[in-house]
């Protein structure tokens, strides 16, 4: 890996200290929101049927893991939040 990259391709930034949390979670979601974007780009690249060989079924395999995987972050971001709520309410409370 070449320095300064991680695993996924993103380039390491030293964090400002300056930066909030929400700022460091804006940068990184849009950084990772483009590369899921890009790999669904290449993805779609399957769908030349002049390339490649499908079923209908293979498709509704295909969106389904999709479906599934968005399905399970959603449900991590929500718990998330839900949880963030309780601490804060608990908080206020003391």
């Amino acid at each position: 890996m070449p320095d300064g990259a991680t695993k996924n391709g993103e380039r390491r930034k030293r964090r400002d200290p300056n930066e909030t949390k929400r700022d460091t979670f804006l940068r990184l979601a849009e950084t990772r929101l483009k590369a899921i974007q890009d790999k669904l780009r290449i993805l779609t690249n399957l769908a030349n049927v002049y390339s490649y060989e499908f079923k209908e079924s293979d498709i509704d395999k295909l969106f389904k893991e999709i479906d599934e995987s968005v399905r399970g972050a959603r449900k991590e971001f929500e718990s998330a939040l839900k949880h963030k709520k309780k601490m804060l309410n608990r908080q206020r409370k003391q």
